[in-house]
């Protein structure tokens, strides 16, 4: 085995144990995924839809129907169910023979009442479906490459949802496992995709130079703005999730900040750090400062596209809400001064000072690494 499989192999497993060691401790005091109610659900299939019979069990705000059970231990039995209709009809998808939903099993005290209630509709099936093509698409395209991308991204999505989201509902310091996830992820994704090299450190330094810049500017909003994390009515049930040790929710919003803003940091710094290492290799004789200059004028071209995609990416995100915002405010100065609409703006500000300050970090540490790199090798 050579030196670049070996280090690649060890930066896996370095990742798998780090993942599997920071879900221990995040999950340690918080029964992650954990549900009672988890033990009550089963997927099923609508066989047949009936109208409201009048009986006692059932009003007009509710729709009887059939369903196939697919798991559990009634697997393949047909049971009754119902699906409330207590909210505009206009606005929920009414089950269909063949549809694949959820049931909630709950048994009733009143004789001849149905114990299935209806929760959702299956959709995560064709989202899984989505997502295969799309790995398939990449390893078709990217080959390789594509692989560790996948990989990468398989450890992104684990570090989130298993150590960083569990960590906050337990209650740890939203702050440090924010900046010590945004850490593994910039050089967890580096070296996978791109390996062990000055290229990576380069751009691993550029990053957490904007990440760092970012949060300090994000504490310093925080103090003159007065936030006090309440962006909407889900915010206000975090605060009461854990009565005895409430969520940081202004802590929160720092987090979204700067997990939003790593994606196109990093994307800049890498291009930024490609380009000059191309430069350096066909042209030996490229001093400090002319990459210096190099990567500024790259940073430059680079700058109004990322900076556009960060921002589109949060007003697409929040739409319906700015949409719903507009419709019920009369006055632009209350609108520009909900705390929500303030978050958004903040997200998206940061967000674009982290990407302009890696452009010069980033261009300031290719030039002093790659010629002392070149320096060395000589």
């Amino acid at each position: 085995m050579n030196k670049q499989k070996s280090t690649y192999l060890l930066v896996v497993i370095f990742s798998i144990f780090f993942l599997f060691a920071a879900n221990k401790i995040a999950t340690n005091e918080y029964p992650f995924l954990r549900s009672e109610e988890a033990d009550s659900l089963f997927k099923a299939t609508v066989v047949s839809v009936q109208p409201f019979d009048g009986s006692a069990a059932y009003t007009a705000d509710s729709l009887a129907f059939q369903a196939k059970l697919l798991n559990g231990p009634q697997k393949d039995q047909i049971v009754s169910a119902m699906q409330p209709l207590n909210v505009v009809v206009s606005s929920i998808r009414l089950v269909e023979t063949g549809d694949k939903i959820l049931l909630l099993h709950q048994p009733g005290s009143t004789p001849g009442e149905f114990g299935w209630h209806y929760i959702e509709h299956i959709r995560s099936n064709a989202v899984l479906y989505l997502a295969i093509a799309f790995a398939v698409a990449l390893l078709l395209f990217g080959r390789m490459k594509g692989l560790n991308i996948l990989l990468s991204l398989a450890f992104t999505f684990i570090a989130i949802f298993a150590v960083l989201l569990p960590a906050i509902l337990s209650g740890k310091n939203i702050y440090y496992w924010s900046l010590l996830i945004s850490l593994f992820i910039v050089v967890m994704t580096l070296f996978i995709t791109n390996g062990i090299n000055a290229k990576s450190f380069a751009t691993i330094l550029g990053c957490l130079g904007g990440i760092f810049i970012a949060g300090l500017l994000m504490l310093l909003m925080d103090a003159v703005i007065k936030l006090t994390g309440i962006v909407s009515e889900d915010s206000i049930y975090l605060l009461y999730l854990k009565t005895n040790n409430p969520i940081d929710l202004k802590a929160i919003v720092f987090a979204s900040v700067i997990i939003g803003a790593i994606g196109a940091i990093m994307d800049i710094a890498m291009d930024i750090s490609a380009s000059l290492h191309e430069i350096k290799s066909k042209v030996t004789q490229a001093d400090a400062k002319t990459l210096l200059h190099s990567g500024m004028t790259i940073g430059r071209d680079i700058l109004g596209t990322m900076a556009n995609t960060l921002i589109l990416a949060y007003i697409g995100s929040s739409l319906s809400v700015v949409l719903l915002l507009l419709a019920y405010n009369q006055s632009l100065i209350h609108l520009l001064n909900r705390e929500m609409v303030i978050v958004e703006m903040l997200q998206m500000l940061i967000g674009s000072f982290g990407i302009l300050s890696t452009i010069p970090l980033t261009s300031y540490i290719c030039a002093k690494l790659f010629t002392k790199t070149k320096k060395r090798t000589r």
